[in-house]
């Protein structure tokens, strides 16, 4: 996948999400993840400056706050190794972001299209 812009329609944004699920790729630049979901409201917890351990990256959205299991937050981890770019594993965003994300996201489309 190319560079994914930072000017989506949510529309957009699904069918970039539902792309990165099924790509024959093994990770992800981890600053398209950031793109995409401050697109979507989420705000992004950088704990870089002040990181301890661990290499878990965090997102909050209010959406999730009501939603059992997310508490409000979705994470993932980092991909340990070199390079001066940040990466995650596709099998960690498909398992434990994507669905996070999707709610978000099915969440906002009935908002905005009611019935």
């Amino acid at each position: 996948m190319g560079k994914i812009k930072s000017n989506l329609s949510i529309e957009q944004i699904h069918a970039t999400i539902d792309g990165l699920c099924r790509a024959n790729i093994q990770e992800i630049d981890f600053n398209d993840i950031i793109r995409l979901c401050t697109q979507l409201g989420f705000i992004y917890y950088d704990k870089g400056k002040d990181r301890k351990r661990g290499s878990a990256e965090s997102f909050s959205h209010p959406i999730l706050k009501g939603i059992p299991g997310y508490n409000g937050f979705v994470s993932i981890h980092l991909k340990h190794g070199g390079g001066s770019t940040r990466k995650v594993y596709k099998r960690d965003f498909v398992k434990y972001l994507a669905p996070g994300i999707r709610i978000v996201i099915e969440k906002q489309l009935a908002k905005n299209n009611p019935k």
